[in-house]
């Protein structure tokens, strides 16, 4: 019963922030009341609204910046998980600009891990491209993607500040990605994180990892990733 309660009273201070936010025509950057007005506003246990708030800092409708409050998000890029577009496409589908920031690139012997989820042989070579994902040039992922080179002979010779990853492997080589296997998580930011995204060390983020096949079922890219629920929202369309 007692679980039930704090449950209940969390569901309610949400409702009552959300409902705040319309009602006051707060947008993008702009700061709620501190925790103590809200509370007494609602007549709210502090624990309460402070669980309510985080719920709403993981799914992305509010950010926090510590010493100075809690903030409403800015509009969100939705990616369907049933999408296999790449990320400047599907940005530019949403009417956000995209951009990337290349972190590093190398060129790698494939371990164990990246030999299961290729299905190339231990010790071939693959092409490691790290990236800061931008929407409207605000940081939004930090991302690893593995390719082979056997698949894609040459693509670590292409500069991927400036071209689509996927534009390159459809207009270079007629190889698309049809399908995947996709996994969604929660993180927290670690320092090297952080600094790159611009958020506190701890912060919540979504982890996203997967594989991405042809028509034929060969996997053309591995990919794992940072995400930030302030900038990214996820989404899955059902049918029947």
């Amino acid at each position: 019963m007692k679980s039930e309660f704090t449950m209940s009273s969390r569901d309610y201070a949400t409702e009552l922030v959300e409902g705040y936010i319309n009602e006051h025509g707060l947008g993008a950057g702009d700061r709620l009341p501190s925790e103590r007005v809200l509370c007494e506003m609602w007549d709210l246990n502090r624990t309460t609204l402070h669980s309510a708030i985080k719920r709403l800092v993981v799914l992305g409708t509010l950010y926090s910046r510590v010493g100075s409050g809690t903030y409403v998000s800015a509009p969100k890029m939705v990616r369907d998980l049933h999408d296999v577009r790449g990320f400047s496409e599907a940005a530019r589908a949403e009417g956000f600009t995209p951009g990337s920031l290349v972190l590093s690139t190398e060129v790698v012997e494939a371990n164990k891990v990246v030999t299961g989820k290729l299905h190339v042989p231990l010790g071939s070579k693959v092409f490691v491209l790290r990236r800061m994902r931008l929407i409207d040039g605000m940081p939004a992922t930090v991302e690893t993607t593995h390719v082979s080179l056997d698949l894609f002979p040459g693509i670590d010779t292409y500069d991927f500040s400036q071209e689509s990853l996927f534009d390159v492997m459809r207009r270079e080589y007629g190889i698309a990605p049809a399908e995947g296997d996709e996994k969604l998580s929660i993180t927290r930011l670690d320092e090297e994180e952080a600094a790159l995204l611009g958020y506190p060390v701890g912060a919540p983020a979504f982890f996203q990892t997967g594989v991405l096949v042809n028509a034929d079922g060969v996997p053309v890219e591995y990919f794992k990733g940072i995400v930030l629920s302030e900038r990214i929202r996820f989404a899955c369309e059902l049918s029947n």
